[in-house]
């Protein structure tokens, strides 16, 4: 089976936050994995496809790491879990 992913995705489980400066909106979140191209990260906000957002999280020194990134998809979670699992691409 192929693969559309340019990048191997390292399993993580990261707390994070992810803020939507332009739709003026931001959520608290986990990162469950990350590439150099990007990041799937579980999200209570529903995003919109195309948000430009500011991911925020730390690395395992406890050095702050922050990325741009758009939103390439998501899939909301069956109610009644709130948000959704979001892919991100780092820009």
């Amino acid at each position: 089976m192929f693969s559309k992913r340019k990048q191997k995705r390292e399993s993580v489980v990261k707390e994070c936050r992810v803020v939507c400066p332009l739709g003026n909106w931001s959520s608290d979140g986990a990162v469950v994995n990350i590439s150099e191209g990007g990041a799937g990260v579980e999200l209570e906000k529903l995003p919109t496809t195309k948000d430009e957002v500011i991911l925020y999280m730390t690395d395992l020194t406890g050095k702050e790491i922050i990325k741009n990134a758009r939103v390439a998809w998501f899939i909301n979670k069956t109610p009644p879990d709130p948000g959704a699992t979001v892919g991100l691409n780092f820009i």
